[in-house]
């Protein structure tokens, strides 16, 4: 089985089990890459991973949820393990949902800030001490038009894209020194399963046939995962 003697790049992602993660999963192992997904479902990890049709020395995965620091240190335990190298992190795991700040609870305005923030930094603080003693690797989180610009029932989504936003570029600046790349991408709305979980009054007004295909947002995750251009990027997608 390929590992450490494997010369090709390995890259961790989280919320790597369906939606976006697992589009820019496919097309990083287009451009030769080692991927390892990690989500919270055993189930839906093993349908994730035998829709890749790749070989075990090309793919594996964890189950761990991003906000359990000790599982996904396991999680990325078990990545280095197999492939014995960093060479990419990609931050694609979140919930989202619509909630007029009226109707928002305290409850899910916090859970949406541990899914989509706090997530986040436990993924880079469990990939940070591999990296810089690499002393390379790539970053990458999943940002969105919500960290860009305001929408009604946006409230906890957009405090968490926002919140990402000043992150990511907070560890721009103490990584980008240590040869680290720091990248963010925003999209607009994407037509991921992440839709079918809102309620259908929640959909009126939405036309899923104007979404991005999440293939093509993929596309250009891995795009910028395989050959970014400067040491923080920050890509808009519409």
């Amino acid at each position: 089985m390929a590992g450490p003697a494997d010369g090709r790049p390995a890259a961790l992602i989280t919320g790597g089990t369906r939606g976006l993660g697992l589009a820019a999963a496919r097309a990083l192992l287009g451009r030769d890459w080692r991927v390892w997904l990690v989500g919270r479902d055993p189930e839906r990890l093993e349908r994730a991973l035998a829709s890749l049709e790749v070989p075990a020395s090309r793919a594996g995965g964890s189950t761990a949820d991003v906000r359990d620091p000790d599982a996904l240190g396991r999680a990325a335990a078990d990545f280095t393990d197999r492939f014995g190298r960093w060479d990419g992190l990609l931050c694609s795991a979140g919930t989202f949902h619509l909630a007029s700040l009226e109707e928002e609870t305290t409850a899910a305005f916090r859970a949406c800030l541990e899914s989509n923030l706090v997530g986040t930094f436990v993924a880079i603080r469990t990939a940070l001490p591999a990296m810089y003693a690499a002393g390379s690797g790539h970053i990458l989180a999943m940002g969105s038009v919500a960290a860009r610009e305001v929408f009604p029932e946006n409230g906890a989504y957009s405090a968490a894209k926002f919140g990402l936003r000043g992150l990511m570029e907070v560890l721009a600046v103490e990584a980008n020194p240590r040869g680290l790349t720091v990248s963010m991408v925003h999209p607009p709305a994407v037509d991921t399963p992440i839709w079918d979980e809102l309620p259908p009054e929640k959909l009126q007004g939405f036309d899923r046939d104007s979404f991005l295909d999440p293939a093509e947002v993929g596309r250009r995750i891995a795009a910028l995962m395989d050959a970014p251009p400067r040491s923080f990027n920050d890509l808009d997608l519409f």
